[in-house]
C-alpha cells in the first residue's frame, strides 16, 4: 500500500503504512525505500537520509538504498555525496551497475547534455543485452527518442522511436513512443498507438486516464488547441503530485493558452517535488517553462532569475540543441 499512496502522492498515508511495514520486517529493503520516498515526497530530505542509512544496516549491500541516498544528496545540491553513493550503487553488483548507469544518463539529460547521455545509453544497452534484456534496450531508446522531441531534435527522435518500436511493441515502450511521435509532428502515427494501446488495456487505470490522454493533449498542443489539451489533462491530475510528465504538458497547455499564473503553478510545482530517485530533467525544463509563464504575467524581474537558473543548469549544454537556442533568444529579449 505505500508504494501505491506514494505513487498517487498521498505521502502521508504512504508514510504510516511505510512504517507499519519496517516494523514488521526490519531486514527487508522495500519497506525502508517507500519509506524514504514518503519523507521526501513531504520535503522532509534529512529524515529520508536517515531511513535510508538505517535500512543499510539491515542490507548493507542493497544497491537500492545507495542509489536513492545518491537521489536525495542530489536534491540537496551535494554533488559529492551523490557521486559517492552512485559508486556504491555500482559496486554492489549487476543491478546496482545498471540502476547506476540510468542515473547518469538522467544526470546527463538534465543538463542538456544529450551526446553525452546518448554514449551512456549505447552502454546501457550493451549491459541490456548481455543480460537478455529486450524490453530495457527498448525502454531506454525510447526514452532517449523522447527527450529528443522535447529538445527540438525532431529527426533524430523519429529514427530513435522507431528503432525502439521494432525492439519492442510492450505497453512500457509504446506510451513513450507515441508521445515522442506526438511531439515530433507524426501525430497520426502518435494516436494509431494511443488507441491500440487503450484497446489492449481497457481496465489499466494508468493507460486509460493519464498515458493515452497525454498523449492526445500533445497531439492537441501541435494543433494549438490548449483548451482541449487542457481538458484531455485533467483525468491524469491525480498523478499530478508525483508525475512531472502530467505537470509538464499541462503547464505548456497553460502557456500555449497565455494563462501564465497557472502555467508558473504547473512548473513550480515540478521543481518543489522533492524524490528519491533519479533527478528528474523535467524539473530542468520547468525553469524554463517558469520564465514563459512569469514573461507572460508580466514579471520581467522573476522571469529574468527563471530563464538564468535554466541557463546555469544549462552551461554545459550541447550547444546545437534547438531549445537551448530558443531559450538563450528569449533571455535576450528581456534584458
Amino acid at each position: 500500500m505505500a508504494s501505491i499512496y506514494n505513487q498517487l502522492g498521498q505521502f502521508e498515508n504512504a508514510l504510516d503504512n511505510a512504517r507499519q511495514a519496517v516494523e514488521i520486517d526490519p531486514e527487508g529493503g522495500t519497506g525502508y525505500e517507500n519509506l524514504a520516498q514518503a519523507y521526501a515526497g513531504l520535503n522532509r530530505l534529512d529524515e529520508a537520509k536517515a531511513t535510508l542509512n538505517a535500512g543499510l544496516k539491515h542490507v548493507p549491500k542493497s544497491a537500492m538504498l545507495h542509489y536513492m541516498l545518491a537521489g536525495v544528496a542530489a536534491n540537496q545540491n551535494d554533488p559529492t555525496t551523490m557521486e559517492h553513493e552512485l559508486e556504491l550503487t555500482q559496486a554492489a553488483g549487476p543491478e546496482g551497475q545498471f540502476v547506476a548507469l540510468s542515473c547518469r544518463i538522467s544526470l546527463a539529460v538534465y543538463h542538456g547534455q544529450l551526446k553525452r547521455a546518448r554514449e551512456l545509453e549505447s552502454k546501457a544497452e550493451d549491459m541490456a543485452r548481455q543480460a537478455n534484456l529486450i524490453e530495457a534496450t527498448a525502454s531506454g531508446r525510447a526514452q532517449q527518442a523522447l527527450w529528443d522531441a522535447v529538445f527540438g531534435l525532431r529527426a533524430q527522435a523519429i529514427q530513435t522511436a522507431n528503432e525502439a518500436l521494432q525492439t519492442s511493441q510492450s505497453a512500457k515502450v509504446i506510451p513513450t513512443v507515441a508521445s515522442t511521435f506526438a511531439l515530433a509532428g507524426e501525430e497520426d502515427k502518435a494516436l494509431k498507438l494511443a488507441n491500440e494501446l487503450a484497446a489492449k488495456r481497457p481496465y489499466d487505470t494508468f493507460v486509460q486516464y493519464v498515458q493515452v490522454p497525454t498523449i492526445k493533449a500533445i497531439v492537441e498542443l501541435k494543433h494549438h488547441h490548449p483548451a482541449k489539451a487542457i481538458d484531455l489533462m485533467d483525468s491524469a491530475m491525480v498523478y499530478a503530485r508525483t508525475d512531472s510528465g502530467v505537470l509538464y504538458v499541462r503547464g505548456m497547455a497553460y502557456l500555449e493558452g497565455k494563462q501564465g499564473k497557472e502555467a508558473a503553478d504547473a512548473f513550480q510545482k515540478i521543481i518543489d517535488f522533492k524524490s528519491v530517485h533519479d533527478v528528474d530533467p523535467t524539473a530542468a525544463l520547468a525553469h524554463l517553462g517558469l520564465g514563459r509563464a512569469y514573461e507572460l504575467q508580466g514579471d520581467t524581474a522573476r522571469s529574468r532569475i527563471a530563464y538564468q537558473d535554466f541557463l546555469a543548469l544549462w552551461k554545459d549544454a550541447d550547444p546545437d540543441i534547438p531549445l537551448l537556442r530558443e531559450a538563450k533568444s528569449e533571455y535576450a529579449r528581456i534584458q
